[in-house]
């Protein structure tokens, strides 16, 4: 499989029920940190890289702040675009390969969170730089993403790649159940600072992450997960 195939694949089978799982349930703090963080107001736009079935971009829809949610799963975008038209909400949601944005000067934010995109799909250095081009100047953008110093305690960790594999148990919303091997990239906050000011970003910060408990706060050995704030 290719670097998107795998996630496709698991986004298509999965659907709705990517949203049972417990990391998905923090969705509405996470939100309102980020609403704050980055300073938004309603009417503002915001582009959410590998949107998933869309949970972060219908939370800032329900804000006023109008969403574009990206993701290379149809099965995804399906359900985002579903619950947006249900709950009558302003946000907008694109089967699009992250690493292929299309957008020029269009958004006020950006967001890429859960390993939504970023560790995932491969071509980091295209997508932030695809990222950027899309915020307007001054935009910013969040990401986050796992944290190497985390991960290399994990078994199915390799140091020389820092992606860590394991395979998961997934079910589909007609209660079929597979196993899938899944694999994602994991980061150094130094790694990171770089990869962003090559794509022309100026790191504002880098945080330890909790999801659902989203907050300005040191990064630390044991963080799962690293949150970047960036501006063009």
């Amino acid at each position: 499989m290719g670097a998107t195939d795998w996630y496709a694949a698991a986004g298509d089978f999965m659907r709705e029920t990517y949203l049972d799982f417990a990391f998905t349930r923090g969705t509405v703090q996470e939100v309102a940190f980020l609403i704050s963080l980055l300073k938004l107001k309603a009417g503002d736009r915001i582009l959410d890289v590998g949107c998933g079935p869309g949970r972060h971009s219908l939370e800032f829809a329900r804000h006023g702040i109008r969403a574009v949610g990206v993701d290379v799963s149809g099965g995804f975008v399906e359900v985002a675009r579903r619950r947006a038209v249900d709950e009558g909400l302003d946000a907008t949601f694109l089967v699009q390969d992250a690493t292929a944005l299309h957008f020029e000067a269009e958004f006020d934010a950006a967001v890429s969170l859960c390993e939504g995109a970023f560790g995932i799909c491969g071509g980091e250095d295209v997508l932030l730089a695809g990222v950027h081009r899309a915020l307007k100047p001054g935009g910013r953008l969040v990401v986050t993403v796992l944290h190497a110093l985390h991960e290399v305690a994990n078994a199915g960790f390799d140091p020389t790649r820092c992606v860590t594999t394991e395979t998961a148990t997934l079910r589909s919303p007609q209660g079929e159940v597979r196993e899938m091997e899944l694999s994602t990239r994991s980061y150094t906050s130094p790694e990171l600072d770089r990869m962003f000011s090559a794509a022309g970003f100026t790191v504002e910060a880098v945080h330890g992450c909790a999801v659902g408990a989203f907050a300005c706060r040191p990064l630390r050995v044991d963080d799962f997960e690293v949150m970047v704030v960036a501006r063009t």
